[in-house]
């Protein structure tokens, strides 16, 4: 599963929808107010943890130089960046993963608190 799912998507890993089946368009109206605060959070959310948080990495990783550099950066930036700013959760519970999940947990949770939308 990408980190971008994770992101766009949390309410299908998170929760289920509490209520009665509506059609397509009314679906899509519902969701709206519910779905846009939590895109905007996750974008103030994504950029503290990858960029604010992680400063010193990117300018290492783009501090290499020479031959065979690009696989450096891309090591530092896929293991040093990228996995610990959004790791994805799995079988083993681990404190860096479970605070994430949390983070992502309260955006939508705040959301669903502010429209009205019911987890269950």
């Amino acid at each position: 599963m990408s980190v971008i799912r994770l992101m766009t998507d949390p309410f299908i890993l998170l929760a289920a929808w509490v209520g009665a089946t509506v059609p397509a368009l009314a679906s899509c109206v519902q969701f709206t107010p519910f779905g846009q605060p939590i895109h905007r959070k996750s974008r103030r959310l994504c950029a503290r943890r990858v960029w604010r948080e992680h400063a010193n990495e990117w300018q290492d990783a783009y501090g290499n130089r020479g031959p065979g550099s690009t696989f450096v950066r891309a090591r530092i930036i896929g293991d040093d960046i990228y996995q610990p700013s959004a790791p994805i959760p799995g079988v083993t519970p681990s404190p860096d993963r479970n605070q994430f999940l949390h983070e992502v947990i309260a955006e939508v949770e705040g959301a669903g608190r502010r429209t009205g939308v019911r987890f269950e």
